[in-house]
C-alpha cells in the first residue's frame, strides 16, 4: 500500500472507510507512543489515533503522518485550536469525545464528534459529521446499543470506541460499525518489550481478520 491518503475521497466519504480498525494510542510518553505506533503499523494496522493527552502527541503525529499508507489522526480534541494544531501536524482526522459543532470546518481535516445518546447522535450528524464516534461503547451496551441506534438511524455510520478488545471487533462490525476503535487492549500505556510483542500479535490477528 503506498501513497498518502487524502482528507476526504469523492462523495464525502471518510478517510477511515475500509480500514476496519483504528488503534487508539494514549501513552505516558512520546517515546512509548512512537514505539507502539511503529510496531502496530509494521504488524498491519492501517489507521492510528494519537490522543492529544499523550505528551508530545503533535510531534508523534507529524512523524507518523510521513509514513506511506498510514492514516493518522488525533484524538480527545476539545477546542478549535487543538483541531488546527493537529491538522498542521499532518493528522488526517480528528476525534472529539463530545458533540462540539465549533470544531467542524475550521481546518482541512475530517472531524469526528463523539456521542453517547440518540440526541447527541442527531446533533453530531446535523453538525456535518459523516462518521459519529460512540463513546464509551462498552458502558453504553456494546454491539447491542449500536444495533438499537441503527433502528431510528438506519444510515448511521458509527465509530464505536471505549473498552473494546481485539476479539470484540467482529461483533461491532457485524452490528454495523464502519470502523472500530481499540485502545488499551491493543496499545498499552507502557511500551515494554512484552507489551510491544503482545500488541504486535494482536495487531497481526486483527489485520488478518479484517483483511
Amino acid at each position: 500500500m503506498s501513497g498518502k491518503p487524502s482528507v476526504k475521497s469523492s462523495g464525502g466519504r471518510s478517510v477511515l472507510d475500509g480500514v476496519g480498525v483504528v488503534a487508539v494510542l494514549r501513552q505516558d510518553s512520546a517515546e512509548d507512543c512512537r514505539q507502539l505506533a511503529h510496531r502496530l503499523a509494521e504488524s498491519g494496522m492501517r489507521a492510528l489515533e494519537v490522543a492529544l493527552t499523550t505528551p508530545g502527541a503533535l510531534e508523534v503525529i507529524a512523524e507518523l503522518a510521513r509514513e506511506d499508507g498510514l492514516t493518522v489522526g488525533a484524538g480527545t480534541a476539545l477546542t478549535p485550536e487543538q483541531v488546527r494544531l493537529a491538522a498542521r501536524a499532518g493528522a488526517r482526522f480528528v476525534v472529539s469525545p463530545v458533540v462540539a459543532p465549533e470544531l467542524m470546518g475550521i481546518a482541512d481535516v475530517e472531524v469526528i464528534l463523539g456521542a453517547s445518546t440518540p440526541t447527541e447522535v442527531q446533533a453530531a450528524r446535523r453538525a456535518g459529521c459523516d462518521i459519529v464516534k460512540l463513546f464509551p461503547i462498552k458502558e453504553l451496551g456494546g454491539p447491542g446499543f449500536l444495533r438499537a441506534l441503527r433502528g431510528p438511524f438506519p444510515g448511521l455510520r458509527a465509530f464505536p470506541t471505549g473498552g473494546i478488545r481485539p476479539e470484540d471487533v467482529a461483533a461491532y462490525l457485524e452490528a454495523g460499525a464502519v470502523v472500530v476503535g481499540v485502545g488499551g487492549a491493543l496499545a498499552p500505556r507502557r511500551a515494554t518489550p512484552e507489551a510491544l510483542e503482545r500488541a504486535a500479535e494482536a495487531a497481526r490477528l486483527l489485520a488478518a481478520q479484517i483483511g
